[in-house]
């Protein structure tokens, strides 16, 4: 039976003592074994890589290699793996405050400890929080907290537990599922809304995705593929729009003389090849969330807005366009 290798952390002073784990390898081609080592700039990122690499060469061994790996260990490791990664800080700060809840609410478990009750006893006391909301009093009021936020700390813990397995943290299995949501309802926008939705909005980008989805009803993964070639300027419409969620191509989606005037005006300013996109990168999500404090919607409500006026433009109340087909 094979016997499980250590992993020493040390120092190398011809390394300005810098802190070093230290671990033995057998060669391949001479089956001798051979000293290894690898420096870090802190004794902490050492601490770390140490009970990494002996769960690395020791796989497969059945040992105490599989000691328990303290809280702060696998979540520094897991913070210190979203940084290498270049998520965002903002992103990051937003998984280490879920992380420090979850640590007032269940204690420090250690990777073996880490198990399904807990994860259900942190949805549980979570649910009972409350938050501040401002009513006019002074105050103000204190609300329970909706699912939706319940729901981002989950995702959060959910690719903590993802990433342990991924480095074999973990052996438990885990069921984290959403809590459900009160689905907000699809309304139609008054044209005094509109107006201030669009002149409100400072981003380019998103000002014209919005003139777009109001006029022609396009949902904002369509609008968001658009080409510049498709834009057919001389008839106002745009050619061969891919409709994702309905599967199907429509060829010939019509616009308002002003919508075409805008789109214009924003290629003129912004040069591209005609295979480009019209709208480049994603749905500015962001962005999305400082315009809704203009006017509070989904961007789903601007589909609902082009279909109530189109079918308010006609006598018999059907809509006159295939592309609000399947609304």
């Amino acid at each position: 039976m094979p016997r499980e290798r250590k992993v020493r952390v040390g120092t190398r002073p011809d390394r300005n003592n810098a802190p070093t784990i230290f671990w033995s390898e057998r060669d391949p081609m001479t089956n001798n074994l051979r000293q290894l080592s690898t420096s870090f700039s802190t004794m902490k990122e050492a601490e770390i890589a140490a009970v990494l690499k002996a769960r690395e060469i020791n796989n497969g061994i059945f040992s105490s290699s599989n000691k328990p790996i303290p809280w702060n260990t696998f979540k520094a490791e897991f913070i210190a793996a979203k940084r290498r990664r270049n998520v965002e800080e903002s992103s990051i700060k937003e998984v280490e405050n879920t992380l420090t809840l979850f640590e007032s609410i269940v204690g420090k478990p250690d990777n073996q400890q880490l198990c399904q009750k807990l994860i259900d006893k942190f949805i549980d006391v979570r649910m009972k929080h409350e938050k501040k909301v401002d009513d006019g009093s002074e105050d103000g009021k204190m609300v329970q907290i909706s699912p939706a936020t319940v729901n981002k700390d989950l995702r959060n813990i959910k690719s903590l537990i993802l990433w342990g397995k991924e480095c074999e943290m973990f052996k438990a299995r885990f069921r984290i599922h959403p809590l459900k949501t009160t689905a907000k309802p699809v309304r139609r926008l008054t044209d005094k809304e509109v107006k201030a939705l669009i002149t409100g909005t400072t981003d380019p980008e998103l000002r014209l995705g919005i003139i777009i989805a109001v006029y022609t009803g396009l949902r904002r993964g369509d609008v968001w593929a658009l080409k510049r070639e498709q834009v057919d300027f001389k008839n106002n419409c745009l050619h061969d729009v891919v409709e994702k969620k309905c599967r199907k191509v429509t060829d010939k989606i019509f616009m308002s003389p002003a919508c075409s005037r805008e789109i214009k005006r924003y290629m003129d300013a912004h040069f591209g090849q005609p295979s480009d996109k019209l709208l480049k990168g994603g749905f500015p999500n962001k962005k999305w969330e400082d315009a809704k404090e203009i006017v509070s919607c989904k961007f789903h409500d601007l589909r609902r807005t082009c279909g109530s006026t189109l079918a308010g433009q006609s006598s018999s109340g059907w809509v006159p366009t295939q592309q609000l087909k399947d609304y």
